[in-house]
């Protein structure tokens, strides 16, 4: 307009957001291309009073004579409240809830103290510079930071003495990094400020090169396989060539936005977009479309296919309150504070009680079974109160779990190394060893070994990216040969062939698939016998709805709107139900399961507490006898796969015999009991050979998954293949892997703020430098999303750092902003 203020802008495809003023270049509307309006109000300081959303509903804030937001009251009604002392500073957080938050300041303006709502208090001690020096949390436990002359980190020294180091460059990007066992990893630079090469501490390099731009070209892993990315000259990556020549390939519209993408196999999936970017339909290889409504707040209010429509309503915060499809109704309910208090599937409540901090007090599963936790002044857990047991966790000063005290004078224990890895782990019982195992690692972190009880070692041979190439053992050997992609060629199945990156055959199973790559067939050969048959029915989600089995018989599976297996049943020949399985679930958590078989009336009930994603208890009832309980112990391995069940009197009920990848799950005969649970996030199906991984399926026997990942390329440059280490990555989602290791693991930090702008300049501050070169979009690869399609984020790398700035949602935080930095185990996020 006359007064240079923007009042339109049209992108190439004609669609136009567009902008009212007022004469204090302050924005009164804002409408997008769908012609949705948010509406601004102001005070006489320019200070915005009100938010008025598209749907109508008001967010309003009061501040005091400074402008610092005093008071925030949400579309729902809820208030925050915040108090500051003379200096400015923020020294009061009131929550909803009315948890309320206190903080203290030092005489430079630096963050001194941080007060909980249980009273709980973490010091920071900062220098002149405002930089932290030292942080001491509530259990007297002091990290310690030294910084060199500007300000960087030289040194980082953990409560138990270990130390980490860290040199520069002269332009402060990093040279040399060791950790307490000094195992060294050194970058190189380019004069632009690229990381041309990066070793770890095993000596595996990885190299980088770059084109116009500073635009990525080829990567170049420590295997010598190479990866080439094309960019178009909107720096949009078009094409992704992997090792073998196979082509990922991209195309965008006029705006920029996702559109199509292809495969290395040719899978085309499209997207259609509506003007303000919302995805609203994806359509695979085979022509099978599901189509996305939203609300005037971008809210997904309905997926919907030839086969089901899942509907979603949501409360004033954009929070899930209510989901249902053909098979379910989903119920959420919270606190004021935001937590999730109650969670209903059709009509079986998941229950939950909060203490002050907001952490789960309680858990009642839809049988009645309910567990009770205890936590320390730092936030562990120290007790779990669970089927009339009692289990007791002590950690070190680093929070390392080192004493668990279970049932009957039962113990595990644990020891670490300087560098947070498991080195020791001992269950006893009255003086007596039930099992002993201790651990060998390679600098990169990778296990080499593992001594037993018997002193009976297995080692691990691993490549230069960490995939085991073969498992020794006094008795046998396993051995694994892989292709530049990461395929596997050999393993103890036999030799495996491929069409493309889909295994075709596995020693003697052979494998078809359907045009969207999922496992449709699978076939294995048997000597002097027909061969055994599986056939494999999807939806158009890429969800397993059915399995034929060799006898004949049929299982059916069932999911709920936010696509959780929520049950399966089997059919005989003749159609009739003969089995029955149905899930419960705490989000993502599986955390019970009760089944019949055949004509019995009999339930079974088996509930599982965890300690993060790893198991800690299984508890088994029956409805045909009160006294028919059973409860069991879970050992688990470093990443939380359980290896034994150990009952109340000390003696192992039930322990695991598998290839490393989890192939041919074995039980010795007369074992009291069985757990289905696997790799973390997995459960076992005998009736299909693969293990439900809440959003795709697993087959250990190829070590990969029997569908592509929905997230593409993001997570890894192989879309089938399981992560490449089982001993120390996970995949609980089965979407992407993430490391394990229980100190090195990416830190979590979670901060609450008043207002969207507080929070989001919090998130640039942690994030700290960009830079502009390396900087690309981040956009939502989650088809399900309503932010599918859409720029969320962006990504950077700074001084060979990786960094992602994000805007997300889920039920349990609700809308928040991601700040990661760093990937893997040094991460933080």
């Amino acid at each position: 307009n006359d007064s240079y203020q923007l009042t339109a802008e049209t992108n190439p495809l004609g669609h136009t957001t567009t902008h009212t003023w007022d004469r204090y270049d302050h924005t009164l509307t804002t409408t997008n291309p769908l012609g949705h309006t948010t509406r601004y109000e102001y005070d006489e300081h320019g200070n915005v009073t009100a938010v008025v959303r598209p749907d109508g509903r008001e967010i309003r804030a009061e501040y005091n004579e400074f402008g610092q937001t005093t008071e925030l009251v949400h579309a729902d009604g809820s208030v925050w409240r915040q108090a500051y002392d003379t200096a400015g500073n923020r020294v009061a957080l009131l929550d909803p809830a009315g948890r309320r938050t206190r903080y203290t300041f030092d005489d430079h303006g630096g963050l001194a103290s941080v007060v909980d709502a249980a009273g709980n208090i973490n010091r920071i001690h900062c220098d002149a510079a405002g930089l932290p020096r030292s942080l001491t949390n509530a259990m007297e436990r002091a990290t310690r930071y030294d910084r060199d002359a500007f300000g960087r980190l030289t040194r980082v020294t953990d409560p138990l003495g270990a130390t980490s180091h860290t040199e520069y460059t002269t332009e402060g990007k990093p040279l040399r990094r060791s950790d307490p066992l000094n195992g060294v990893q050194t970058w190189a630079w380019d004069a632009e400020g690229n990381c041309l090469s990066h070793t770890d501490e095993n000596g595996g390099t990885t190299h980088f090169e770059y084109g116009v731009f500073d635009q990525l070209k080829v990567q170049t892993d420590p295997d010598g396989a190479r990866y080439e990315f094309i960019h178009d000259t909107e720096l949009n990556v078009i094409r992704v060539a992997n090792p073998q020549g196979h082509t990922w390939d991209y195309t965008y519209d006029a705006a920029g936005r996702l559109i199509a993408e292809s495969d290395f196999d040719n899978r085309s999936v499209t997207y259609a977009l509506d003007a303000n970017g919302e995805l609203l339909e994806r359509t695979n290889a085979l022509g099978q479309s599901v189509r996305f409504r939203h609300d005037v707040c971008g809210n997904l209010i309905t997926k919907a296919s030839a086969s089901e429509t899942s509907t979603f309503a949501y409360d004033p915060l954009g929070r899930l309150v209510r989901a249902s499809n053909t098979h379910a109704e989903v119920v959420i309910e919270r606190d004021p504070g935001g937590h999730i208090v109650s969670e209903s599937i059709n009509g079986l409540n998941v229950t939950y009680s909060r203490d002050r901090l907001g952490r789960m007090r309680t858990r009642t599963t839809p049988s009645g079974h309910t567990s009770t936790w205890d936590y320390n002044a730092s936030g562990m857990p120290t007790s779990l109160k669970t089927a009339d047991q009692n289990l007791v966790f002590s950690y070190d000063a680093a929070d390392r779990e080192i004493a668990r005290a279970l049932p009957s004078g039962i113990s595990l224990n644990h020891t670490w190394d300087p560098s947070g890895r498991m080195a020791n782990q001992v269950v006893t019982s009255e003086n007596r060893v039930i099992l002993r195992r201790a651990f060998t690692y390679r600098p990169d972190h990778y296990l080499t070994g593992v001594t037993d009880t018997t002193d009976s070692i297995t080692r691990y041979s691993l490549d230069a990216v960490g995939r085991i190439t073969a498992v020794t053992t006094p008795v046998a050997t396993e051995r694994y040969v892989y292709d530049a992609a990461g395929n596997q060629l050999v393993s103890p199945q036999g030799e495996h062939d491929y069409d493309g990156s889909r295994v075709a055959q596995a020693g003697a199973t052979r494998f078809s698939y359907d045009g969207a790559g999922r496992t449709v067939l699978r076939v294995k050969t048997r000597i002097s016998r027909k061969p055994d048959t599986w056939q494999y029915t999807w939806d158009e989600e890429d969800r397993l709805t059915a399995v034929r089995t060799p006898d004949g018989a049929i299982w059916r599976y069932r999911y709920d709107p936010l696509g959780r297996r929520i049950e399966k049943e089997q059919l005989n020949e003749q159609g009739e139900r003969t089995a029955r399985v149905s899930f419960a679930w705490s989000g993502t958590e599986l955390v019970e399961q009760s089944g019949t078989h055949g004509c019995s009336d009999r339930e079974t009930v088996l509930t599982w507490d965890y300690l993060g994603q790893r198991p800690v208890t299984q508890s088994e009832t029956s409805t045909e006898r009160e006294s028919d309980k059973r409860f069991y112990a879970i050992v688990t391995d470093l990443i939380g796969t359980p290896t034994e069940l150990v009952d109340t009197t000390g003696n192992v009920a039930w322990r695991s015999q598998n290839c490393v990848l989890g192939t041919d799950f074995q039980y010795a005969r007369g074992e009291a009991a069985n757990t289905p649970l696997r790799f973390p996030g997995q459960y076992a199906d005998p009736e299909s050979g693969w293990h439900y991984n809440f959003l795709r399926h697993y087959d250990p026997e190829t070590a990969r998954y029997t569908s592509p990942d929905p997230l593409g390329l993001g997570p890894a440059p192989n879309h089938y293949a399981y992560v490449h280490n089982p001993h120390t990555w996970t995949d609980p989602l089965g979407l992407a892997a993430h490391p394990a290791r229980p100190r090195r693991q990416p830190e979590q930090v979670t901060e609450t703020y008043a207002d969207i702008n507080q929070a989001r300049n919090r998130a640039l501050e942690l994030l700290g430098d960009i830079n502009p070169h390396t900087r690309q979009p981040y956009v939502g690869r989650l088809e399900s999303a309503a932010t599918h399609g859409q720029v969320v984020g962006f990504e950077t790398v700074v001084d060979g750092t990786w960094k992602r700035f994000r805007m997300d949602y889920d039920p349990g935080k609700g809308p928040h902003f991601n700040v990661e930095i760093g990937r893997g185990a040094e991460g933080q996020r």
